[in-house]
């Protein structure tokens, strides 16, 4: 029997078939999804609903100018997701648009953490500041015990700042019974932070009161005078307390801004 020579033809055919329906089809609706996609990216980002926040921590001494937490010092917490600062004194994370939980702290856990909730609808960069106020004392009280070789050190500082605080305890420089020079409970450099941690909140202390004063572009302004009183024990005799003597006070702020694109 004879086979036909046009039995192959169907088979081509079936080939360009399948080959047409494989090919990618520049269609309309094609164009409007990817226009749909460009639509909700982030610029930036790369990851489609998706914004950065930069949080830069820093810590000052009395108001003094600013030096950026060294690397890996301080932590920082964006939702669930928490970093160590770079050696830049920052942390970048890529979040959703919206209120986003942020929780900064040092990490030796000398300092409070600082909680607060940011908005965050853009490229956003979040500055943290923790500022050591090193307050003098209004007076000093001792009570030396020479038998025992230690003083039960009394200081009392007036502390004028609004909004919240925290204290830890004083660092007193004094002079010994041989006349030496000393500090307890460390000797701390003036541009780092006092050894001992942040235990005290203002709230701690009972002799506070709130009141109104004027401001110097004439506005009201709410002002709260806190009195202070600490007590610390020096395993030493003190026969003087010299100048330098201060209570550590930490103050901690922040400021948002938005990034332009």
């Amino acid at each position: 029997m004879r086979r036909s020579r046009y039995a192959a033809p169907p088979l081509l055919a079936l080939a360009l078939l399948l080959l047409f329906l494989l090919m990618p089809q520049q269609s309309s609706g094609t164009g409007q999804l990817l226009e749909i996609q460009q639509l909700v990216q982030a610029p930036g980002t790369g990851e489609p609903n998706r914004v950065t926040l930069k949080v830069i921590v820093l810590h000052s001494v009395d108001w003094g100018p600013p030096r950026r937490a060294r690397f890996a010092e301080a932590v920082v917490m964006v939702g669930g997701d928490v970093r160590r600062v770079s050696p830049y004194g920052e942390a970048v994370f890529n979040v959703r648009p919206g209120n986003q939980s942020v929780s900064v702290y040092w990490a030796d856990g000398r300092f409070p953490v600082l909680r607060t909730t940011v908005q965050v609808q853009q490229d956003t960069e979040m500055t943290v500041q923790f500022t050591e106020l090193r307050v003098r004392p209004d007076r000093v009280e001792v009570i030396a015990d020479n038998l025992a070789a230690k003083s039960v050190v009394t200081v009392f500082a007036t502390v004028n700042i609004p909004g919240e605080f925290y204290v830890a305890p004083p660092v007193i420089r004094y002079v010994d019974t041989g006349g030496s020079l000393s500090v307890h409970p460390l000797m701390t450099r003036n541009d780092l932070v006092s050894v001992m941690p942040y235990s005290l909140h203002r709230s701690e202390f009972s002799d506070s009161s709130e009141a109104d004063m004027v401001s110097l572009e004439g506005e009201l302004s709410e002002s709260s005078v806190t009195e202070i009183t600490l007590e610390t024990v020096v395993t030493d005799v003190v026969t003087a307390v010299l100048e330098g003597t201060y209570v550590p006070v930490l103050v901690m702020n922040y400021t948002v801004r938005a990034v332009a694109r």
